[in-house]
C-alpha cells in the first residue's frame, strides 16, 4: 500500500507542476514584449509569439533545443545573448530591428547559466 500512496502522490504532484508550466506559458506566450529563455549553451528554452515575431520566425514552429546562433538572424541580438557572463546577474542593450524598431533589452542570467531576456519597445521620437 506504501508505494502505490507514493506513486499517486507523485503522480499528483507532475500533474501539479505541468498545470503550472502550461499557465506560466501562456501568460509568457501572451505578453506583448518578446520574450527569450536560452541554456547555458545558448539553445533556445523558450521564444514568446512576440519574440517570434520580431525575429520573423513562424509562429507555429518549435524551436526548442536549436542554437540561438542559428535561429536569429539579427546580429546584434546574437551578440548580446551569446556574451560572456559579467560580473551582474542583468544586463542590458538597445537592439535595432530591420524594420527600424528598437527595443530595449534585459538579460537576466539564471541558475545553471541560462539566461532570460525582456525586450521592451522604445518609443519613437
Amino acid at each position: 500500500a506504501g508505494y502505490a500512496t507514493i506513486a499517486i502522490n507523485n503522480a499528483n504532484l507532475y500533474q501539479d507542476i505541468e498545470t503550472e508550466r502550461h499557465t506560466l506559458s501562456a501568460i509568457v506566450d501572451q505578453t506583448d514584449d518578446p520574450v527569450i529563455a536560452v541554456s547555458g549553451n545558448h539553445r533556445v528554452l523558450m521564444l514568446n509569439k512576440a519574440a517570434k515575431d520580431v525575429f520573423g520566425l513562424l509562429e507555429d514552429e518549435n524551436f526548442t533545443d536549436q542554437p540561438i546562433q542559428k535561429l536569429i538572424k539579427n546580429e546584434e541580438a546574437v551578440q548580446f545573448i551569446t556574451q560572456p557572463n559579467g560580473d551582474g546577474l542583468q544586463t542590458e542593450a538597445d537592439i535595432s530591428c530591420k524594420d527600424g524598431r528598437i527595443f530595449r533589452a534585459t538579460m537576466t542570467m539564471v541558475e545553471g547559466g541560462g539566461r532570460s531576456i525582456l525586450m521592451r519597445e522604445q518609443e519613437s521620437s
